[in-house]
């Protein structure tokens, strides 16, 4: 008995030790567990996202598509009544009036949006120029009008000067 309690003895930190290892392996299991499952979690996450990312985009594509289609077909019926409405001495073909077209049409929507830009950009130095003008009007008619309050002070003095000597002489 006494040699298997010191047998026991002798084994009782090794054996504290392993349940030690197995319970921090346990919990680091556990910790793994959740993270495994929360990754999961996003992973079909992000998976929904790109399943909805690619239903948009074919719908996209697809709508490109109609629209490139509609605009092939718009432009051949361009042709035909360009075609159509040309006289036969005309030089131009349909095609080249029709690219002809586009471009104009291209370089109209640029100028267009420069000519806003720029009229925006006027509508501030023009507003920034008429009150400078006012700025400067009122500061000559501050200036007139104490020339002419300087000019009244003169005649009123004048006049003061005047009047006593009148009354003196009648």
């Amino acid at each position: 008995m006494e040699k298997i309690l010191a047998e026991f003895e002798l084994k009782a930190p090794i054996i504290k030790r392993q349940q030690r290892e197995h319970q921090e392996s346990a919990a680091n299991l556990q910790r793994m567990g959740q993270r495994a499952a929360a990754a999961e979690a996003e992973a079909r996450a992000a998976q929904t996202a790109a399943r909805q990312l690619e239903t948009a985009t074919q719908a996209a594509v697809m709508a490109k598509t109609v629209a490139e289609k509609e605009n092939a077909e718009l432009a051949q019926q361009v042709r035909t009544l360009l075609t159509s409405q040309m006289s036969p001495d005309s030089t131009s073909s349909p095609l080249d009036l029709q690219v002809a077209n586009q471009e104009l049409v291209r370089s109209n929507a640029s100028l267009s949006s420069e000519l806003q830009r720029l009229a925006e950009s006027d509508d501030r130095a023009s507003v920034s120029t008429r009150l400078e003008e006012a700025l400067s009007e009122l500061d000559s008619i501050r200036h007139e009008r104490q020339r002419q309050e300087t000019m009244v002070t003169a005649i009123v003095q004048q006049r003061d000067m005047y009047v006593p000597s009148s009354l003196c002489s009648h």
